[in-house]
């Protein structure tokens, strides 16, 4: 980490004699002569400590205590003060400053008190870097997001599941997940381990037999496990026993109660639905909109307010399923969006308007070009040639 000491005094003889004592001391200084020049400096992220006069014309130390205290609460600010205005550096220790000097402070004073506050915001950025690090591995933090008590709880259960070998039993509403969580729980696992799965409606006995059973770690996920055929079932226990370093993972829309295979699975969790998080709706919003803005390598867009409000508006029966066919379809509305500087003439005010037309006709046609002109009573040649004035091409549409 860099051992920077921003220095906000307007004295100038003051500032570089303060500058030199830093530098001395083997630390970075950065000299300003106001808040107005230290303020393009101050970030949250910012390696260093702050040393600010408190008594300054236009702003003063606490305006800069107050906007260090906004971006990070935990970035050092150190006031310089005259007697007479101890009181008021001390009471700002209250508010969060991190200490105060007296002028004229001994050179020797003034390094230890540096010292120990760049001591303190490194222990604070290794921290938040760890935190950062732990969390971008935390495959059930980055799956499901959010803060609520339904997403914190499953959190906690796909975490345990993960640092165990037992069998898992999924359930809950559709889209709520299952799959998802089972991949959660394989990627957290330790050591690595092959993932292989089937749908149990579908799946036959031969099925089971050419699916990639190894000795070495691995993870079956069996989807539906409630329609799975007796025989399935019955082929499955046999090649869990043959593989005993097979971890079975089941999921199913009912609990254990209602299935033979895996029924006394001793960790059994409940997919929360999107209306058992929907304080964290914003949150899932978010995330699915990323993904469906990388998906068509545009950059993430503004989220609108008519987003939002139809974020609260809906039930979402189909959970995940249906609220990432939403942002896909806000994700291309941000990407067939007129520029916000527009033409404001009749003419540009037309464009814009036939290239609404048009992309609304595209959606509620999934992107079948032909079903779009036929709605709109245009020839299909016709109908192309106003897609390539607008840049438009139907197959973005295809949802």
């Amino acid at each position: 980490m860099k051992h920077n000491v921003l220095i906000i005094e307007d004295d100038d003889a003051l500032r570089t004699a303060l500058a030199q004592t830093v530098e001395l001391a083997g630390f970075d200084p950065i000299p300003t002569a106001s808040f107005l020049q230290a303020r393009r400096t101050i970030r949250s992220n910012f390696q260093g400590v702050v040393l600010s006069d408190i008594r300054m014309p236009h702003a003063s130390g606490l305006d800069v205590l107050n906007f260090a205290q906004s971006l990070d609460t935990d970035l050092p600010v150190i006031l310089m003060t005259g007697h007479s205005d101890v009181p008021t550096a001390m009471a700002a220790l209250k508010g969060g400053a991190y200490d105060y000097l007296e002028k004229p402070c001994a050179p020797n004073k003034l390094v230890e008190v540096l010292s120990r506050a760049l001591d303190h915001r490194a222990v604070v950025l290794r921290s938040r870097k760890l935190q950062i690090a732990a969390e971008r591995n935390d495959a059930a933090a980055v799956n499901f997001p959010g803060t609520g008590t339904a997403t914190v709880q499953l959190h906690r259960q796909l975490r345990h599941a993960a640092a165990t070998t037992e069998p898992v039993h999924l359930f809950g509403d559709k889209g709520a997940g299952k799959r998802t969580a089972a991949y959660v729980i394989n990627a957290m696992a330790e050591p690595d381990r092959q993932f292989f799965r089937m749908s149990a409606p579908q799946a036959s006995v031969d099925d089971i037999r050419n699916l990639p059973w190894s000795d070495d770690p691995s993870t079956f996920l069996i989807k539906g496990v409630s329609q799975a055929d007796a025989a399935v079932i019955d082929q499955v226990q046999v090649h869990l026993e043959q593989f005993p370093d097979t971890r079975l993972v089941t999921s199913d829309r009912l609990g254990v109660d209602a299935i033979t295979l895996n029924a006394d699975a001793p960790q059994v969790i409940r997919l929360p639905n999107l209306q058992d998080r929907k304080s964290d709706l914003p949150a899932i919003f978010e995330a699915a909109l990323r993904i469906a803005a990388r998906n068509l390598d545009i950059d993430m867009p503004d989220i609108t307010d008519s987003w939002r409000a139809e974020l609260w508006a809906r039930r979402w029966d189909a959970n995940m399923v249906e609220l990432r066919q939403f942002a896909a379809s806000c994700a291309l509305s941000a990407q067939a969006a007129p520029p916000a500087e527009h033409d404001q003439t009749l003419a540009g005010q037309m464009d814009q308007f036939e290239r609404m037309i048009l992309i609304e006709a595209l959606k509620k046609a999934s992107g079948k070009a032909g079903l779009a002109a036929q709605h709109l009573g245009l020839a299909r040649n016709t109908f192309y040639d106003r897609l390539a004035k607008h840049s438009l091409k139907a197959k973005d549409y295809k949802l």
